[in-house]
C-alpha cells in the first residue's frame, strides 16, 4: 500500500516541478486520502500527513490561489505536531500585507464550520473564504478543546 502512497506524492512533487499546480494538488491528496501512509507509529503518520498538507499550501500559494494556501496553513496552526510553529511564521509573513481584524473574523467564521470528513483516517474539513479546507488535526480530545487552544495561542490574541 504505500508504494501508491509514494507514488501519488511523487506524482505530485513532479507536476510542482513543471508548474501544473492543480496536478499536483490533486496527486497530494490521492497520497492523503486515497493512499495513506501505513506505519505503525502515529508520530511517523503524523509527519507525513502534515508534510503533504504543507506541501498543499505551497503549491496553492504558487499557484496564486491564496485563499487555499491560507487555508492549509490555518489548518496546520489550528492542531499540528510538527508544522504549527512553521506554519504560524508563514502565515504572519502572508498576513503583513493583509487587514489582519478582517482576517480574524474570517478565522472566526471558519472555525464554525469544522467536521468530519473521514473517521477512519481522522481527517476534517472547514470552509475558509468559501473554500473547503481539508486538515488532520494531531490530537483532537474534543473540538472544543481544540478550538479553545488555538484562540489562547499567541497568533491568535495578536490578530
Amino acid at each position: 500500500m504505500n508504494i501508491q502512497h509514494l507514488s501519488a506524492h511523487a506524482l505530485a512533487d513532479y507536476y510542482l516541478s513543471l508548474n501544473g499546480y492543480q496536478e499536483a494538488i490533486k496527486f497530494y491528496k490521492k497520497s492523503l486520502i486515497e493512499f495513506p501512509y501505513s506505519v505503525s507509529s502515529g508520530t511517523t503518520y503524523s509527519k507525513d500527513s502534515e508534510r503533504i498538507l504543507y506541501d498543499i499550501h505551497k503549491t496553492y500559494y504558487k499557484a496564486e490561489m491564496k485563499d487555499e494556501a491560507f487555508g492549509y496553513l490555518l489548518g496546520l496552526m489550528i492542531s499540528s505536531n510538527n508544522f504549527q510553529e512553521t506554519a504560524t511564521k508563514k502565515m504572519n509573513e502572508y498576513l503583513e500585507k493583509e487587514d489582519r481584524k478582517k482576517f480574524k473574523k474570517e478565522v472566526d467564521e471558519a472555525l464554525k464550520t469544522i467536521q468530519l470528513f473521514d473517521k477512519e483516517k481522522y481527517l476534517y474539513t472547514f470552509t475558509f473564504r468559501k473554500k473547503e479546507i481539508l486538515f488532520d488535526p494531531f490530537l483532537m480530545y474534543s473540538l472544543k478543546e481544540t478550538l479553545d487552544a488555538f484562540r489562547d495561542s499567541e497568533f491568535y490574541k495578536n490578530l
